[in-house]
């Protein structure tokens, strides 16, 4: 039987990720539902931690995205948009590259439920 994890908003706070893994156990695969940057002070370890995941899919929440500098953010409340901006100065550029790599939905016509609001996906094409 195959066993998944569904992760998501994990707003780079390495310790609950590594509770939440350690909970979970062995996984075949995990789907990660966006938002592993933002607030917290571990961004670059989560997504280092994620990256590492056994069949690991993962699309891009809205914090991913503003932490990249693909997002204006004033939609953001102040604590977010502070977290963001730092984030910007220091993820790492392997950080940024994979969350580059990131799409905010799935392909194949599955659902998609990423971190952030799916109006705001669906009107502008992006988050």
């Amino acid at each position: 039987m195959t066993k998944v994890l569904v992760i998501s908003d994990v707003h780079a706070n390495i310790t609950a990720l590594e509770a939440v893994l350690a909970d979970a156990g062995k996984v075949n695969e995990v789907w990660c539902l966006g938002d592993i940057a933002g607030y917290g002070p571990d961004p670059n370890e989560c997504i280092e931690r994620i990256q590492a995941l056994p069949k690991l899919t993962c699309m891009m929440g809205n914090h991913d995205y503003g932490a990249i500098g693909n997002s204006a953010l004033e939609t953001f409340n102040v604590d977010a948009k502070r977290a963001l901006l730092w984030q910007r100065d220091i993820l790492s550029d392997a950080s940024k590259k994979f969350l580059q790599t990131l799409k905010p939905g799935t392909e194949g016509g599955g659902e998609c439920h990423p971190g952030g609001t799916a109006a705001r996906v669906t009107r502008s094409g992006n988050m």
